[in-house]
């Protein structure tokens, strides 16, 4: 295996991790405040925040 295979394999875990460790609501909101510098540049953070929100809950849904 090269490094970019070990690389998604951490990334997928890292993600399965964090979300059984933590709620969708504090995710959302550590997320907004991570990207609220780029409301200066005119982005919407808020509408991003959302969207992933209801990504993560699509994906719960569909993988049962």
């Amino acid at each position: 295996m090269d490094g970019w295979s070990f690389s998604w394999i951490y990334l997928i875990l890292g993600a399965s991790l964090m979300t059984l460790l933590s709620t969708l609501k504090k995710l959302t909101v550590v997320m907004e405040n991570l990207l609220k510098p780029l409301n200066k540049l005119h982005v919407p953070v808020h509408e991003i925040s959302m969207m992933m929100l209801v990504a993560f809950r699509f994906i719960q849904i569909v993988s049962g």
